[in-house]
């Protein structure tokens, strides 16, 4: 394992298999209190846009897991190839609303609006759908008749992510409910370099990885985005164990950018 030619007890780059590392950065604050303000009532709706890696699945994450600590009722919702009985379902399952195996899409749809009609604002529930840039478009008509509910102003806080360029896919009825836009931006230069070291020393490490060049190659070649940054600073250290270097260069960094599939 690469992790002891380093000197690290743990991978110190998140994979799929293992929760990422969070790192707080101004512009990760300012999201969170966004989606903050969105659950106060003070809106209904949000669109969390950025690009693929960026962190909005993290970011989303997060802020459910803050409502459910504030004892919200949560729903996290993945729209990619769901259908619209699908998303009624685990709604109602995910609010502990009690829906039958044996009820239709009419039926949940109704549980839904009785339990809308015991809500307000004080107390909204949450509704979070990941890649609704993927929703069909009867999943998108369920999410529009549930905003529409005649229940009180802001029983329910959506918030709806997806990837900023595929954004256009929604109906444009779903996006005129729209009232907080929250862009997820990639890391700056001091933001990623931050992260790399922040990383390291959790994972163990006692002794810097990459010189400084290779610091800032990761950012370039990564454009900052998250999931890039760990990607690429996970294979320049694999290939520079099984190189045994001692200190990883910006040309390390550029070769093991190159195995990656997005490399161009």
């Amino acid at each position: 394992m690469y992790q002891a030619h380093w000197g690290l007890s743990t991978a110190p780059f998140a994979s799929r298999l293992v929760p990422p590392l969070f790192h707080e950065t101004p512009g990760r604050v300012e999201t969170a209190a966004r989606l903050r303000f969105l659950a106060s009532g003070a809106r209904q709706v949000g669109l969390l846009l950025g690009r693929a890696g960026v962190g909005k699945t993290l970011l989303a994450t997060r802020f459910a897991q803050e409502c459910r600590d504030d004892n919200r009722r949560v729903a996290v919702i993945d729209a990619a190839g769901l259908s619209s009985a699908e998303l009624l379902w685990q709604i109602t399952s995910a609010w502990s609303i009690g829906p039958r195996t044996s009820d239709t899409p009419v039926e949940l749809f109704r549980r839904l609006a009785d339990f809308a009609a015991t809500q307000s604002s004080d107390s909204s529930a949450v509704l979070i759908v990941d890649n609704a840039q993927q929703a069909g478009p009867d999943l998108q008509t369920q999410l529009i008749r549930l905003q529409r509910l005649p229940a009180s102003l802001g029983w329910l806080a959506l918030v709806l992510v997806a990837e900023t360029q595929a954004a256009r896919q929604l109906n444009e009825s779903l996006l005129e409910t729209v009232d907080l836009r929250i862009d997820v931006d990639p890391w700056s230069e001091q933001e990623t370099i931050g992260y790399l070291q922040l990383a390291l020393f959790e994972a163990g490490g006692e002794r810097p990885a990459f010189d400084e060049e290779a610091l800032g190659a990761i950012h370039a070649l990564a454009e900052g985005v998250p999931r890039r940054v760990n990607r690429v600073a996970e294979q320049a250290l694999i290939a520079g164990a099984a190189e045994g270097v001692q200190q990883i260069t910006a040309e390390e960094i550029e070769s093991a950018f190159a195995t990656l599939s997005y490399a161009v």
